[in-house]
């Protein structure tokens, strides 16, 4: 998961880490203490205060600067500033995203878990109080570890011992992707739908979402095809950008940030508080945006109607994320049945008036395009370089040639892979859904439920393969660029 752009985390990392996923759980020799966090330099580090932060997929050891962020925005304010950083190794492998088969997300998540529960079990030993974060394929491992954790009874740590922040949960229990499809398993991709991280914990628990990351905040009636497809743009967009937010994204509305505390059961008893972060633009509309000169202008005419349309997906007019108790797991639907078709008109008229607005504020204040940038190689340059040592320039010549070729049939697996998912798993799926219908008596929910589950489940399925043959072409500019490079 890298820099601002979605690679960090478990939404689609593009992983360069082969070598440390061939290691086995063996988390006191993984297990990296990082000194010098900047947040510490004024607090009495209490030697007993221990955070473990966890990377997401593509980051199986969070670096000096993942470590900073994190404690600064999500830790330090949350009442850890005392606790000292921790990077805890885990696999963090995606397949088909990364490529890498050995570590398909069930695989890499049960490794993450035994890891996270030898450290736990290690830190308790030793008399430690510890904080846990979690960040998208990590909150998974995580909130797996806090159901076996409930399952040891009386021998599990206390609520004084042990707390969590997950940021970018799949699990979330309203929106997160691997409860909405709960009970769902793919096996040729290795994916594993586990439902939702649980809400009764014990333990102090906070989880941060981004609106419209389709990881954590997946629309609850997926039939809403632009709702799925701005989810899983969302996932591209934001699902990374957690670690770069502001300080005032991350504070609560009530002390002059932007994060909305979500509201819970009103017989809620557990100890977790959720929290979502307002997204400004739709993420469907970034490939727009991003269009020289009048992209930004194109986006504004049409943002503000498109969003009454994506929110539907979710149950609302206004919002980008269920309405109903955060608390709750919540499974996909068919279609909302709480929307009023007047208001939507109406919005949809009001939205149409703003973007007009919006679109002529646009082109007033000026259209810019670009300047030309020129190649970054010399072609002159590297002929002459040809002809100085023509044996060693054909070698450089095949050897890319090589690259390029096996970059080429990179993605044949995990296509394969993902069209066997769809052509096996998801039938049987499909037909589960149906006869769970039947029996319930709801003859619309058995042949709607699956109809609906395709096309979230199949948007998902092209979102991979696009991420797929986006890395096979970057891979491929790489090499091309590479060509002219002896």
């Amino acid at each position: 998961m890298i820099s601002g752009r979605p690679f960090r985390t478990f939404g689609i990392p593009f992983l360069t880490f082969a070598a440390t996923t061939l290691a086995g759980p063996t988390p006191a020799i993984s297990s990296v203490f990082v000194s010098g966090a900047k947040t510490l330099t004024n607090s009495a580090v209490l030697l007993s205060n221990e955070a473990w932060i966890i990377g997401g997929s593509g980051t199986p050891i969070p670096d000096q600067e993942y470590l900073d962020s994190a404690f600064d925005k999500y830790l330090a304010p949350n009442g850890y500033g005392a606790y000292r950083p921790n990077a805890l190794f885990t696999p963090e492998g995606l397949y088909p995203t990364s490529a890498i088969r050995d570590l398909p997300f069930a695989a890499s998540v049960a490794r993450g878990v035994t890891i996270l529960n030898d450290t736990i079990t290690q830190q308790m030993d030793s008399g430690n109080n510890i904080v846990v974060l979690g960040y998208s394929q990590s909150a998974a491992i995580a909130s797996l570890e806090m159901r076996n954790l409930a399952a040891l009874g009386p021998a599990a740590p206390t609520a004084d011992q042990l707390a969590f922040v997950l940021l970018a949960d799949p699990m979330n229990p309203n929106g997160g992707l691997l409860e909405r499809f709960a009970g769902l398993t793919l096996p040729s991709v290795g994916l594993t739908f586990y439902g939702a991280t649980p809400s009764d914990t014990v333990y102090p628990t906070d989880i941060y979402t981004m609106e419209y990351d389709g990881y954590a905040d997946f629309p609850r009636y997926p039939l809403n095809l632009l709702a799925s497809m701005n989810a899983f743009a969302g996932i591209y967009y934001l699902h990374g950008t957690y670690l770069d937010l502001s300080i005032e994204d991350i504070t609560p509305v009530a002390d002059g940030g932007n994060a909305i505390e979500l509201p819970v059961s009103s017989d809620y008893t557990g100890n977790t508080t959720y929290w979502m972060i307002p997204t400004e633009n739709l993420p469907l509309l970034e490939p727009i945006r991003s269009i020289p000169g009048v992209g930004d202008a194109i986006a504004e005419l049409i943002q503000p109607s498109l969003r009454v349309l994506i929110n539907l997906g979710y149950g609302s007019i206004t919002e980008g994320w269920d309405q109903g108790p955060a608390d709750v797991a919540t499974r996909f639907e068919l279609f909302p049945t709480n929307i009023n078709p007047t208001e939507v008109l109406q919005a949809l008229a009001a939205g149409t008036e703003e973007g007009i607005n919006n679109f002529v504020r646009e082109i007033s204040s000026g259209i810019s395009f670009p300047e030309p940038t020129p190649p970054d190689f010399d072609i002159l340059e590297a002929i002459n370089s040809a002809l100085a040592d023509p044996a060693a320039a054909f070698t450089h010549v095949m050897n890319t040639f090589s690259s390029m070729a096996s970059t080429l049939y990179s993605p044949l697996l995990p296509t394969a892979d993902t069209f066997n998912a769809v052509l096996t798993s998801l039938p049987a799926y499909n037909f589960s859904l149906f006869i769970e219908g039947l029996e319930s008596g709801d003859l619309l929910g058995a042949i709607g439920d699956p109809i609906a589950a395709d096309v979230g489940l199949l948007t998902m399925g092209a979102a991979f393969e696009y991420y797929v043959l986006l890395h096979m072409f970057e891979g491929l500019g790489a090499d091309l660029a590479n060509l002219f490079a002896f």
